[in-house]
């Protein structure tokens, strides 16, 4: 992260690197040109190509920098003085909102555009941060916050499974957007086919 922090120090490499964020979320990657980026970040092809070999060069910078903040982000709501259940409401609401800086277009490029290179670290940071999860299911599962009987192994497979359920055509088409779809494989995950405790308490109302 040190590395990355320091790259962007430079407010050209920093103005580059939050146009291409900007442009890409918003219209995906394919479409979007070094001379795009260039254009709407106000510098040269020459400034461009000082900092990055060419736009997968960038890419990878950005997926880097983005797994790095979502670690972070991850670990500082799990270590937050909170219950277990409030703390999966933390994260719930966090990466519903990561979810909705995402477009159609960014999310399909995603996982359609992406050469082989960039396809293994996306794979990469997936395992990485699919492990530290489990991690603290398991934790959470000593101190009594998930039930006993359930094995790991399919706790890792499950959340392995909730990102290949995100770029499932059959299954998306389902829903308006991928937040509705996050939403719904979220909830099931942690609560099956029952209403949420709060739902029932409600209903009872």
């Amino acid at each position: 992260m040190k590395e990355i922090l320091s790259k962007l120090e430079n407010p050209h490499c920093r103005r580059i690197v939050e146009t291409a964020e900007q442009l890409f979320l918003k219209h995906g990657i394919r479409r979007i040109s070094v001379e795009e980026i260039c254009r709407v970040a106000d510098v040269s092809k020459m400034t461009f190509y000082k900092f990055f070999a060419n736009k997968e060069d960038l890419i990878k910078f950005l997926l880097e920098y983005w797994n790095q903040q979502s670690l972070s982000e991850f670990e500082a709501i799990m270590g937050q003085p909170v219950s277990f259940p409030e703390k999966i409401k933390l994260l719930i609401a966090w990466q519903q909102k990561k979810i909705e800086t995402f477009s159609p277009e960014f999310h399909k490029d995603m996982h359609q555009y992406v050469n082989p290179e960039i396809a293994e670290i996306l794979e990469t940071y997936q395992t990485a941060f699919s492990q530290r999860i489990l991690d603290h299911f398991l934790k959470a599962q000593a101190r009594g916050d998930i039930r006993q009987g359930i094995k790991a192994e399919f706790l890792l497979y499950f959340i392995d499974h909730m990102f290949e359920m995100m770029h499932e055509e059959k299954l998306a088409s389902l829903y308006e957007n991928p937040k509705e779809l996050f939403n719904e494989i979220v909830q099931f995950f942690f609560y099956g086919i029952l209403p949420p405790p709060a739902e029932k308490i409600e209903k009872r109302e």
